[in-house]
């Protein structure tokens, strides 16, 4: 957990990949027989950040990759779960193998049926049979799945790729999709459109909100006048049709803020 910590709070750090040493192991997980005789270390305190330092990390919001560079089960796939994009080797395999010691894997029961099809999920969970990379991703467990030699090239240049995007951005874009991952549709677009996420109130300081508040409005009235027209089924010229583009366009260069001033690269 304090690993991860560190990652999160230091601004120089932008992109963390996590793997197994060696080319056999991703991780393993726990000892599932003492797992199965002894349930209350499935109640363990793990530490900052949960189990694999990632679940219960607050304000991990920068990019993930897990490289799977070999066998992935129990406790193992449940920290793969966690990462952002999982590039898996050709040679790696993955079970979740809990209840055949008569114990469950707690995170998987969550956040398994939540990226792959749930009966899918469920036939994993319940059977803990083992699977091959080439499964995992016709199933989009996986981004996708490259030759064992070229795994780590693959992702350095993913993770090169992400480190040159915009941070601020970056962190936004994943505070809201995981945040929105348990909320309803509507619920989670008035939280994004009020601007209550810590990201975003980073990303957009208060100075330029009245700017986009203005633009909201315009719009608001632009669509309510454009539902008016359609509900009165007046027919519009083509000279019509050009003024309103026009004028639209033009409102929209006036109110919308320059991107390099809401989020610059770093």
């Amino acid at each position: 957990g304090g690993v991860f910590l560190a990652f999160r709070d230091d601004p120089n750090l932008r992109v963390a990949i996590v793997t197994g040493g060696g080319e056999k192991f991703f991780c393993a997980g726990w000892d599932l027989k003492s797992a199965g005789a002894e349930l209350e270390v499935l109640e363990e305190d793990y530490g900052v950040g949960g189990f694999g330092g990632m679940q219960d990390l607050r304000d991990l919001n920068k990019p993930i990759i897990a490289a799977i560079n070999g066998i992935c089960c129990g406790g193992g796939l449940e920290v793969a779960l966690d990462a952002d994009i999982l590039i898996a080797a050709d040679h790696a395999t993955f079970a979740l193998p809990e209840i055949t010691v008569g114990t469950y894997a707690p995170t998987a029961c969550i956040a398994l049926p939540k990226r792959i099809p749930y009966h899918i999920a469920m036939e994993l969970l319940l059977t803990g049979r083992w699977f091959d990379a080439e499964e995992a991703h016709r199933w989009g467990l996986v981004n996708r799945v490259v030759p064992a030699r070229e795994l780590m090239d693959e992702v350095w240049k993913l993770a090169r790729k992400l480190a040159e995007g915009p941070p601020l951005v970056q962190a936004a874009t994943k505070e809201i999709v995981r945040d929105a991952e348990n909320k309803k549709f509507q619920d989670a677009l008035n939280k994004v459109n009020a601007r209550q996420y810590r990201s975003v109130e980073i990303m957009i300081p208060a100075t330029i909100r009245p700017v986009w508040a203005l633009r909201r409005g315009i719009l608001r009235r632009a669509i309510f006048s454009m539902t008016r027209l359609r509900s009165a089924m007046k027919p519009m010229t083509a000279r019509e049709g050009r003024k309103i583009t026009s004028r639209t366009s033009m409102m929209w260069s006036i109110f919308t803020p320059k991107r390099s001033s809401i989020c610059p690269a770093a």
